[in-house]
């Protein structure tokens, strides 16, 4: 895509993104995680339901902004009992945050317990870009979808590699 603008937020779908820090950067722009330290002071907090996911006993809690125009997000997250680690989390930005060219979002993160650490498992984002200016003859204008999906297996810990392996980078190139 030649538009400077789409490739940029296209380029953004790649980041990562850690809901354990209490800030997300997203689309440049830096979102309250909805477990973050001072969650209650943005997010109204719904207890739904208890249930067993992969053999973990979790509880389903919702969460929505409490102020309209924060950078907040809405959704559902999965906690563990024992650990109270994030076993899933669905959610989308605000409706009424107001981020340029983004219609909506979807973003799925799924953990898994690998030894003693949670990492995560699977991650899905679906965004819908509206790059191009409304055509005000029509009232509407074209959008595109952007999707991106990552599994992550076979997770490895406490297995040290050569120096070797970590030397690559010395060759690493980045073009504009």
């Amino acid at each position: 895509i030649e538009n400077s603008s789409v490739s940029q937020f296209m380029g953004d779908m790649y980041q990562k993104i850690n809901f354990y820090e209490n800030n997300v950067r997203v689309f440049d722009k830096l979102f309250v995680s909805p477990i973050s330290n001072n969650a209650l002071f943005y997010y109204k907090m719904y207890l739904i339901d208890s249930m067993q996911i992969d053999g973990h006993k979790c509880y389903q809690i919702q969460f929505k902004p409490k102020r309209k125009q924060e950078l907040t997000f809405s959704g559902n997250m999965w906690i563990a009992d024992t650990s109270f680690a994030l076993k899933q989390i669905e959610l989308s930005i605000a409706s009424d945050a107001n981020i340029n060219f983004i219609n909506s979002t979807s973003m799925v993160q799924v953990f898994t317990k690998v030894d003693s650490a949670w990492m995560l498992e699977k991650e899905r984002i679906v965004i819908d870009f509206n790059p191009m200016p409304v055509d005000s003859k029509k009232k509407t204008s074209m959008g595109i979808y952007g999707r991106k999906t990552t599994s992550y297996k076979n997770h490895k810990v406490n297995q040290p590699k050569e120096d070797k392996f970590y030397s690559f980078t010395e060759n690493l190139k980045v073009q504009d």
